[in-house]
Order: structure tokens, then C-alpha cells, then sequence
């Protein structure tokens, strides 16, 4: 009976799903080397400050400022400088355990991002980021994937949100640099959203 019992308990551990680490514990275990100047030890700093709901910001190994913006159960965002940003969400995944979408922007009034998709303990994802193009430029046999894809479109500036409170994400697409017109702002908006695989 005792046996019996205890091969019950077993099953029920060996097939229950993994419980996901929440997100301070997500950006403790972050590794160093994505943002080399934001160690572990800064990192909690940004933590122990938002837990006495104080100033967060810390001086970074850059003798620069850096802030965290927001920090929810699954997103948090944090200012590394005056002209780039980090955001990481907590995404669900068709093929198991919930992933992590990395998102780097640089630049003030001219943006530029780069994507990244992680699983929980920081390995990288093969995802598709074919939603960084345009329709009209995305070809049926090509694909390009997180890690390796070049911002699309020649010559284009493209900058990536990720929105707090949903699984969407907005990309954000300025004038070809060089190309004369009145009005610099962002010529285009798309949103595209977290199917369980890619965004679309």
C-alpha cells in the first residue's frame, strides 16, 4: 500500500506542468552578458528599491544612470541609459513552458530595436520574426529568425514595444534615412500579435 502510495505521489510530481519563475527571479537569473553593465548585484538594487517604492535607479558599471521603468508578473521594463531600453515579456508557448521576449531599443528621436526570444533559463529560441516585414516585402520562401534576422526593408529605422498588458507588439517604422521629407516623425504603425509560436 505504502508502494503504491508513493508511486501515486511520484506520477503526480513527474507530470505536473513546471511552474514558471516569476519575474524578478526571470531578471535575477538574467546573464550578465546581455547587458554587461547591469551585474546581478545592480540588478537586485533595482528590485530592493521598487519593494521600499523608492527611487529606482542605480549608477551602472557605466558610471551612467539606469531606471526601472515597470515591473509586473510577467513584463518589466527598465531605461539603461538616456538613449536605450530593454523590455522583457513573459510569453505563453504552443510547445511547453512559457518563453521570454527581449527587446533592446537605442536611439532618441531615431529608434532602432533588436529582438531576441529566450527560454526560461536564458537559452535562445529559434523564433520567426518574418512579422518585421512588411507584407508586401515578405517573400512566401523566405524567413528570417531572432538572433540573425537584419532589420528589415533597406535602409529603414524600425523600433519594437512591447505592450504591459497584453501579448501584442507594436512595430514602429520611420522614412528610409536620406529620404527628403517635411515630416520626420513615424510614417507607419502595425501591431501584430502572440499566436503561441510568433507574432502575426
Amino acid at each position: 500500500m505504502n508502494r503504491l502510495l508513493s508511486l501515486l505521489i511520484l506520477a503526480l510530481f513527474t507530470t505536473a506542468p513546471c511552474v514558471s519563475a516569476n519575474m524578478k527571479d526571470i531578471w535575477l537569473s538574467m546573464p550578465d552578458s546581455i547587458i554587461p553593465y547591469l551585474d546581478k548585484n545592480l540588478r537586485l538594487q533595482f528590485l530592493d528599491y521598487e519593494s521600499l517604492h523608492v527611487n529606482t535607479t542605480v549608477t551602472n558599471k557605466l558610471h551612467g544612470e539606469s531606471k526601472l521603468d515597470t515591473l509586473t508578473s510577467d513584463f518589466i521594463r527598465v531605461q539603461l541609459s538616456q538613449s536605450s531600453s530593454i523590455e522583457i515579456k513573459r510569453l505563453p508557448y504552443a510547445a511547453g513552458d512559457s518563453i521570454l521576449c527581449v527587446i533592446k531599443t537605442y536611439g532618441t528621436d531615431m529608434k532602432e530595436s533588436q529582438i531576441a526570444f529566450y527560454k526560461q533559463q536564458w537559452d535562445t529560441l529559434p523564433i520567426r520574426t518574418d512579422f518585421l516585414h512588411s507584407h508586401s516585402a515578405t517573400s512566401n520562401n523566405s524567413h528570417t529568425y531572432a538572433n540573425h534576422a537584419p532589420i528589415p526593408q533597406e535602409a529603414t529605422m524600425i523600433w519594437l514595444s512591447l505592450d504591459v498588458s497584453s501579448e501584442n507588439l507594436t512595430i514602429y517604422q520611420t522614412d528610409p534615412i536620406g529620404k527628403e521629407k517635411a515630416d520626420n516623425s513615424t510614417k507607419q504603425q502595425r501591431i501584430v500579435k502572440w499566436n503561441l509560436k510568433t507574432f502575426n
